[in-house]
């Protein structure tokens, strides 16, 4: 699948009248996810990006908290990924995309992380406008993928978060493009963080 389609895919899980068009919709508050199975081998998971007051306060929960498996992780990105993850792997087809946007691409990485570690291996994880999720260990399994990307829009900051002195590290390979923001925009510093802004990228970059 393309990076187009699923970009397409994942700005769904925004929208609640398309709730009815996933095969599996796990609406907990803690780790909102979705799945659609786009045929009889193939699954896109989606994890959608912050929404809610609950989501706002794991993006700002910077506490690492160490995974077995994983290493130090941000404890507010991950609250939730790690309960669910039995249920999403169960639901799953064998060739899987893991995608998703601000928090969502930071909890893609994790579950793909979980994925790797536990012997599935996904055909691609995406992120667009990813902030670090991890520190290096979980880097080092997420580059096991062999399509593991997150993209920068201009200057979105969020791709630049959560630091802690350099321990945090982006999980994957980073793409850049560039459309900026409006300047009148009232998310402000955050203008260049909007999905609709990378799908323009996308479309870009097919050009």
């Amino acid at each position: 699948m393309t990076d187009l389609d699923l970009i397409d895919i994942c700005a769904r899980l925004y929208d609640p009248t398309q709730n009815e068009t996933w095969d599996h919709l796990i609406d907990d508050p803690e780790c909102w996810c979705a799945i659609k199975h786009t045929s009889p081998s193939e699954s896109v998971l989606v994890f959608r990006g912050s929404t809610t007051m609950l989501d706002w306060f794991n993006d700002i929960d910077e506490v690492p908290i160490e995974d077995p498996q994983l290493g130090h992780v941000h404890g507010g990105f991950f609250r939730g990924v790690r309960n669910r993850h039995q249920t999403i792997a169960a639901l799953l087809n064998p060739k899987v995309h893991v995608v998703g946007h601000s928090l969502g691409a930071a909890r893609a990485m994790l579950e793909a992380g979980l994925m790797i570690a536990n012997g599935i291996m996904p055909e691609s994880v995406r992120g667009w406008g990813c902030p670090r999720p991890g520190f290096a260990h979980l880097a080092e399994i997420v580059a096991r993928c062999p399509y593991a990307l997150w993209w920068r829009n201009h200057h979105d900051p969020v791709t630049y978060a959560v630091w802690l002195a350099g321990l945090f590290k982006h999980s994957g390979t980073m793409r850049h493009v560039d459309v900026p923001g409006r300047i009148d925009d009232p998310w402000l510093l955050l203008s260049d963080h909007h999905l609709s802004l990378y799908r323009a990228g996308m479309v870009l970059a097919r050009t």
